[in-house]
């Protein structure tokens, strides 16, 4: 019995990306990582139709969560763990050194700091937290 994602938990427009998924799960196509995504990425699997019959659709829209909002916190930190394990395991991951990341920091430094404004702006809230914090504080 194959398992696959149930088009329910992929929501509305994506029919077509769910439809190729299961029929790659069917064929047996779908790397394993993948099939352990998508089981903790859509925990209502069903077995796979019947060829011919149709997915059932949501009969009324509603406001209910989709996608990841429906997932726990602890789901959610699965799913990107397979991801990144799934990444470095097909050499696609990237991890950067201790000079690449200075260098990031570095750019960004530069980028923000030159908003004159924004730079005022946050010393200035700064400022006013250390004298609130001052002045709450017991005096001795």
């Amino acid at each position: 019995m194959t398992l696959v994602p149930s088009l329910a938990c992929v929501g509305p427009g994506r029919e077509t990306y769910a439809r190729r998924k299961r029929e790659e799960c069917m064929r047996g196509a779908m790397p394993e990582g993948s099939k352990q995504l998508a089981q903790v990425a859509c925990p209502d699997f069903s077995p796979a139709p019947a060829s011919g019959s149709a997915p059932q659709q949501a009969s009324e829209p509603s406001r209910k969560l989709r996608g990841f909002a429906t997932l726990t916190p602890d789901q959610r930190r699965k799913i990107a763990q397979l991801g990144g394990l799934t990444s470095q395991e097909i050499g696609a991951g990237h991890r950067f050194t201790d000079e690449e990341a200075r260098e990031g920091g570095r750019k960004g430094g530069v980028a923000i700091s030159g908003d004159r404004e924004h730079m005022a702006r946050i010393g200035r809230i700064g400022g006013q937290r250390r004298w609130a914090a001052r002045s709450a504080a017991p005096s001795s």
